[in-house]
This record gives structure tokens, sequence and C-alpha cells, in this order.
């Protein structure tokens, strides 16, 4: 639109310039310049490079509260010190479902029609570990799954979020940002992490954990748990990262372009970025309902 209807023969006759189109360069690379309006007018079928950028633009304001200097998640870091410090490192669980396949469950609207093939699958007596998000366990429990792990990382999750009674047998894996109270009401076995940001780096220095990848969401340290037992298959079941239904979601295979989420998009961006990094590891969705991730197929285990 913009080159149709304003002048712009000065800069695209420059013998220095090349044109692209957005549609055939979904990656994004510094040095950059994108003009927010001007995204707004791109074509679907540059969606895809358009919310990479849009990522970029806003990663220093998402990751605003998480900087060194936050002194209420400093102060987190120093009530939790002497749990991380006594927790196992999650780092020992590394390996220990090699050869395997992780279900990665999230707590997205799309959870629900999968918790069937879920079921299956992990009662069918193949090499399957379920993963769960923490705000997911609660779906699960009203469908008496019992999943092998759960990931915790938000400094806002209380133990009622967990449901922390009923999970005696599920191992833990946390962030030390996650309140003291909710940890030590959890019955299970507890495994610290961190993610690699600085915030951390003091406390790794007294008490050296495991580094998990984390983009922002708990999905992304599940989802790298599951590549670090071992797994070989990663089947992502209610990361939706958006609204399914008659609410807020992105686009699937149609192209249908939808207003969604910054946050949601932004997620989505970083758990792409993590996926192409593992080209050895098969990586499924479990339902069409929620935004498309690239790098995933449809399991054949679930038909929505």
């Amino acid at each position: 639109l913009s080159l149709q209807l304003t002048e712009q023969q000065d800069w695209l006759a420059d013998p220095r310039t090349q044109l692209a189109l957005a549609r055939d360069n979904e990656a994004t690379q510094a040095p950059f310049l994108a003009l927010p309006a001007e995204l707004q007018l791109a074509s679907d079928d540059a969606l895809a490079t358009v919310q990479a950028l849009e990522a970029e633009l806003t990663r220093d304001f998402t990751e605003a509260r998480f900087t060194r200097d936050n002194q209420t998640l400093r102060a987190r870091l120093r009530d939790n010190q002497a749990l991380v410090m006594s927790d196992s490192d999650a780092a020992s669980l590394y390996g220990d479902h090699a050869g395997g396949t992780a279900i990665v469950v999230g707590a997205g609207p799309s959870l629900v029609p999968a918790m069937a093939p879920i079921a299956r699958l992990r009662n069918a007596g193949t090499h399957t570990v379920v993963i769960a998000a923490d705000t997911a366990l609660k779906a699960l429990a009203t469908e008496a799954i019992t999943p092998d792990y759960a990931v915790s990382i938000d400094p806002r999750i209380q133990p009622s979020h967990l449901g922390s009674a009923n999970w005696p047998e599920v191992k833990l894996v946390y962030f030390p940002l996650v309140p003291t109270e909710t940890l030590q009401a959890w019955k299970g076995q507890r495994f610290a992490a961190i993610s690699a940001n600085p915030l951390f780096k003091a406390l790794n220095g007294a008490a050296p954990k495991a580094t998990l990848y984390s983009g922002g969401s708990v999905i992304h340290p599940a989802v790298d748990l599951a590549v670090r037992l071992g797994c070989e298959q990663v089947i992502l079941a209610g990361t939706d990262f958006g609204y399914p239904g008659n609410r807020t979601h992105a686009a699937w295979q149609d192209g249908e372009r939808i207003p969604s989420d910054t946050n949601f998009n932004n997620y989505r961006v970083e758990l792409e970025r993590y996926i192409a990094s593992r080209p050895s590891i098969r990586f499924y969705n479990s339902s069409l309902d929620g935004a498309r991730i690239r790098g995933t197929t449809l399991h054949p285990e679930f038909t929505t």
C-alpha cells in the first residue's frame, strides 16, 4: 500500500537496494527497521514475519519485570535459597526417558478434547511421559490423569493452582521465583532449575542448578525438559497461545487472520525458534484450534 500511494523511486532505484517480500523472509536478524503502524497493513501471507518482528519490538517491555534490579524478585530468590540448595538438581533427570515420547500439557482450551487421546497414549504401555504446566494440573486431575512431571516458573503461582495434595508421586521442576509457600506445599519431590536470565546469576553461584530454556511461558522449559529427558517425540497439548472458539486466537492452515494477544504471539515465536533449533526431535500438535506452531504437525492420535 505504501509503495502504491507514495513516491519511493529514490531509494528503490539505488543499486544498493534489494527488495524482498516478507512472506519469503520469516526469520528476523539485527539490525532491522520495522514501523508498527505499517506492520498492521501487512498481508496474511506475511503474518509469520510480522509476528516475529513484533516479538522483537516488544522484547524489552516484556522482559522488563524480570531484570536483575527487581527488588521483589531478588527478595523471592533469597527466600527460596535454602530450598534450592537442599532440593535436587533438574539435571539429575536428564536422559531418564531416552528414545521416548513426551506429552507437554498446557492449560489452553483445546486441552479438553485432547484428554481422551492423552489417556490412551499414557495407558498404551508405550514409553510415554506426561509433563504438565502448573496451571494444567487441575484439568488433568478431573480426568484422573497423573502426570510424571509438573513445571512451574511463575512468581504468582499459589498452592491452590497446583492442587499439591493430589500429586505426591509427581516430580516438580521449578524456577526459584515460585512463591516459597507454594514450593513447601508440594508433596512430591522437587527439582530446581533456572533460566539464562542474569537475575539467577548470584543464586546459581551459591547453588548451581540446571538451565532450562525460557522465553516467558512455562511451556518453554517444559518442552526443553522433555528434550533433555531424552524424548525423541514431543506432543503439544493445550498449547494454544490464544483463545480458540469465539475468542481471540491465531491462524492455522487456512490463513485466516484473527486478532491475537501480543504475549501469546511472543511466546509462540520463542517456541518456534526452539523447535527450529532441534531438528532431530519430532514435534507434534494435538489440535488445529489453537495457534499454528511452525515446525509441528498434527499427531495422528488427535483428530481436531
